[in-house]
């Protein structure tokens, strides 16, 4: 999955910028770069959002679907995303909407803990919301 080539990234990273922070505490750097370090620090705790858009029709929830092993988004050969969805953890699989055309859905799904998906209308759609 690609979650595993994120996962160890995303350690080597938290790796190296705790030593980086340590260099410039000890070198008593400005504020700000310290700041800079311990922001990137923090959203390396934040879940990855990993965004889909495209032409209507081509595939973008069966991608999705795909690249992280577990249908979570509607597919078919007509077009099934009317809406932006928004794919998150969750203790149960729970539908919210947010907006019109924006809904969270919450699924039982570990790999969500770290990585939030959206998955979109196809862009060129003959429905105005969906261009919106």
């Amino acid at each position: 999955m690609i979650g595993d080539t994120y996962f160890q990234l995303r350690t080597q990273l938290d790796t190296e910028l705790g030593k980086l922070g340590a260099v410039l505490r000890e070198l008593n750097a400005g504020t700000e770069s310290v700041a800079i370090v311990d922001n990137l620090l923090a959203s390396l705790k934040e879940p990855f959002v990993f965004v889909v858009v495209g032409e209507v029709n081509v595939g973008k929830s069966t991608f999705l679907n795909a690249l992280f092993g577990q249908d979570f988004s509607r597919t078919g050969v007509m077009p099934t995303t009317g809406k932006i969805l928004f794919f998150k953890h969750g203790p149960e699989h729970l539908i919210t909407p947010i907006t019109e055309t924006l809904d969270e859905v919450q699924v039982p799904a570990e790999f969500l803990r770290d990585f939030h998906i959206v998955d979109t209308p196809g862009t060129n759609s003959i429905e105005y919301e969906h261009k919106e």
